[in-house]
């Protein structure tokens, strides 16, 4: 919907209205998505708080509802980056309206048609958002290590800040380790789910912000933080570290599929984020958990496919000897028109 400026001053905006104690945690995911209103206040509604969005924010299947309210403008800030863009009429519409926000820097996706416009938009949003220092410009996950190919079109040219998530400080170098800000919730999701005296098994750990978060809310006995990437080993040492949790994250730069052996049946649960290629590590991922477990699969999947995938995966473990069933499937968000990036829990239990 058009932004429209009411006889008082104040405006209409597309809204989530969300509880006021998850206020902030949304906040931050939407600001992170690129998806919130910078330009008006929050307005407070009772026991909710409803947030301005953009339009786009439709599409992060936050799981509370929308509604439109009048907001006032905050003082001095811009509409949004795009009023800012001086980019041809005709290419206003390719303007992305989602990015991330890394500490004190943004990634963003170009069309190819606002790649001889990058400079320009990347100098936009560092106006916009004024806690920013650097925009990069993302052009690819690429590797074994998931690493994105950036390069700065705006600002400081640095790749490295420190991004704070439900309480963790990050030392983050997005050239060297894969991290995404947009699976935040997630991270707290899986955290909050880990019973006092679990060993957790955090296969493909990139910076560890699962790893990281589980042991920061202190019920795991020990969580192995396995990565192949040596930098996001580091990251997590480092990150353990300042987060105080080092006792019980064990960093390990090994391959993941011989760590999981070599940790058999001793993981009550077991974390794939490798959304590309997790179904390759299937059956070492369920040898590694005790007679009961549970694992927590991401997967990036035509959305017409997820049912058979799903399916397949629990046929494999059946002939590992596991019986597995499904017990929650989510969609942590839309990767593509056709696709979308779904995290499904499992439990397993071992035959005889």
């Amino acid at each position: 919907m058009r932004s429209l400026v009411a006889g008082d001053g104040s405006v209409l905006s597309l809204a989530v209205k969300v509880p006021r104690e998850r206020g902030e945690e949304v906040r931050q995911r939407l600001r992170g998505l690129g998806l919130l209103r910078m330009d008006l206040k929050p307005l407070s509604e009772g026991p909710s708080l409803l947030l301005p969005v953009r339009d786009g924010a439709r599409d992060a299947l936050l799981g509370y509802p929308f509604t439109t309210a009048e907001f006032d403008a905050q003082e001095g800030k811009p509409a949004s980056y795009q009023e800012l863009a001086q980019v041809p009429d005709e290419l206003r519409a390719l303007l992305p309206t989602s990015f991330d926000v890394v500490g004190d820097l943004i990634v963003v996706k170009l069309e190819p048609g606002l790649l001889p416009h990058a400079a320009e938009v990347g100098r936009a949003l560092l106006a916009a958002h004024k806690g920013a220092r650097g925009v990069l410009l993302d052009e690819g996950v690429q590797g074994t290590y998931r690493i994105r190919a950036l390069r700065t079109i705006a600002g400081e040219p640095r790749t490295r800040t420190e991004h704070r998530e439900h309480g963790l400080r990050l030392d983050v170098d997005l050239a060297k380790a894969y991290f995404s800000p947009r699976l935040a919730s997630e991270h707290a999701r899986v955290a909050e789910q880990v019973r006092q005296g679990e060993v957790v098994l955090d296969l493909f750990a990139g910076v560890g912000p699962f790893a990281l978060l589980i042991a920061k809310h202190g019920k795991a006995q020990r969580v192995y933080a396995v990565d192949l990437n040596a930098d996001a080993v580091e990251a997590i040492q480092r990150n353990a570290q300042r987060n105080k949790v080092e006792e019980r994250v064990q960093a390990v730069l090994a391959d993941a599929d011989e760590f999981a052996r070599s940790v058999q049946g001793r993981c009550d649960r077991v974390i794939m984020n490798l959304p590309h290629g997790a179904d390759q590590h299937w059956e070492q991922a369920l040898g590694a958990g005790k007679p009961r477990a549970v694992v927590h699969y991401h997967r990036i999947i035509e959305r017409a496919q997820v049912d058979a995938h799903v399916r397949g995966l629990v046929e494999r473990a059946a002939l590992a000897g596991w019986r597995v069933t499904e017990r929650e499937r989510r969609v942590v968000r839309d990767y593509s028109p056709a696709q979308s990036h779904y995290a499904v829990d499992f439990e397993a239990m071992r035959d005889g």
